[in-house]
């Protein structure tokens, strides 16, 4: 585990594209960046990220990051029981030569809230939404998000539950990580 002071944020400085930060500084380190590649050389994971890679979709909006880890997850569920996946919308073509339409199918932020039936409402995922203490509330809370898989892992017989704490200390980190194993 990281031993490193934490990082206080107060803008999006954890993005790629923003160099107010020096990389080694940043949260997240792109995997095509330098420090990125010498991580995944390193890794004793390495394998699985090219087993993953196929089912990353990216993050749509700076809050939705909650939505693309379950897209992610779905798509891995998806293809490793062998299920067709919904339509990728924004993927659909008709080739004019054999005026034959073509799409690709994979979980999208899109298709997700389409599939499970509920209306995506763009103030609650953008950030511009209150909650019920008029408190500024950014992104899709974890409880909302676990409803809205399980209307989707329902069909496969799996449910998603949502694990919040009051406080992260170790013991907490250890519980979590013993969950997910």
């Amino acid at each position: 585990m990281d031993k490193r002071a934490p990082i206080n944020i107060n803008d999006y400085g954890y993005f790629a594209n923003n160099t107010q930060q020096p990389l080694e500084d940043q949260i997240v380190i792109p995997f095509n960046s330098e420090i990125g590649e010498n991580c995944l050389t390193n890794s004793l994971y390495k394998r699985l990220f090219f087993k993953m890679a196929p089912c990353y979709a990216p993050q749509q909006h700076v809050t939705t990051c909650g939505v693309a880890s379950s897209i992610t997850v779905l798509n891995a569920i998806y293809t490793q029981a062998k299920l067709k996946r919904p339509m990728d919308h924004n993927s659909r073509f008709v080739d004019k030569i054999t005026n034959e339409g073509m799409a690709n199918f994979m979980w999208t932020e899109q298709n997700f809230f389409e599939h499970a039936g509920v209306i995506l409402n763009q103030d609650e995922i953008m950030g511009n939404a209150t909650n019920q203490n008029k408190e500024y509330n950014l992104g899709i809370n974890l409880i909302k998000l676990s409803k809205t898989l399980n209307i989707i892992l329902n069909k496969l017989k799996m449910c998603a539950t949502a694990y919040c704490v009051e406080e992260v200390t170790e013991s907490k980190i250890d519980e979590f990580r013993s969950l997910i194993s």
